[in-house]
């Protein structure tokens, strides 16, 4: 796992964790505008971007090696955690395995309903559709669906083109079998819980589970939306954000 770093060291950290597939610029608005005042840190999670020759291999794995960076980089604390989609999975995984970690936390469509026929259908559909990959038209097809603006599409086709056959399977399969911890209602963290109001029921349903998990949490449907709040609508995304730091 690679970190990318922004701001000045001695500010209050904030932690951005990106979705399956996508990798640190999908961060670049909010990165942008906040880090005069925040130190940033973007993980690159295994598997993905400039990381692509680490396979990925859990959800659990990848959240013990930003719960060690944060240790001995952060002083074992920081200021806010954010994570989209597989990227909020890692960070609900955090919380549940370190419960004082983080002040705050912003959780975005984070599945935690495991899925047995999408485990069941992964392997074959990548088996299936993964040359595709390379393909100009069908990365446009993809980028469309999740929303991805146009002036991210070049890194999302570059980056998509060097996620190996094996770390799209696993970080697929994780993603639909990935269940709450019970520990997750130990956090001491306020959570703000952010989902598309356009989603799967199942998003929501998980949305309002971790809702009722958590000690200290509020969740919000974002209206006219549907997966990635955070990349669709960066402005607004920043101001639930900037809400939940000021106590808001």
């Amino acid at each position: 796992m690679l970190f990318k770093e922004f701001g000045e060291k001695e500010k209050p950290v904030i932690v951005f964790i990106h979705g399956g597939g996508l990798s640190y610029w999908m961060w670049q608005a909010q990165i942008d505008a906040l880090k005069n005042d925040y130190r940033i840190i973007t993980p690159i999670v295994d598997g993905h971007g400039e990381d692509f020759e680490h396979t990925f291999e859990s959800i659990g794995n990848c959240a013990e090696k930003i719960i060690t960076y944060i240790n001995e980089n952060c002083k074992g604390k920081v200021r806010a955690i954010c994570g989209l989609s597989l990227g909020a999975q890692i960070t609900a995984e955090i919380l549940s395995r370190e419960s004082n970690i983080t002040e705050k936390a912003l959780i975005e469509s984070a599945m935690v309903i495991p899925s047995m026929e999408t485990q069941r259908l992964t392997k074959p559909m990548v088996d299936m559709s993964y040359f595709l990959v390379n393909k100009r038209w069908f990365a446009k097809l993809q980028a469309k669906q999740l929303l991805i603006p146009d002036s991210m599409f070049e890194s999302y086709f570059e980056d998509t083109k060097k996620v190996t056959k094996q770390c799209l399977i696993n970080f697929l399969l994780e993603n639909s079998k990935y269940a709450l911890p019970e520990s997750f209602k130990n956090t001491t963290a306020d959570i703000v819980v952010l989902v598309g109001k356009k989603e799967y029921k199942v998003m929501k349903q998980s949305g309002e589970m971790i809702h009722k998990s958590a000690k200290n949490s509020k969740y919000i449907e974002f209206d006219n939306c549907g997966h990635g709040v955070s990349i669709q609508f960066p402005l607004k995304y920043l101001e639930i954000l900037e809400g939940l730091l000021s106590g808001r």
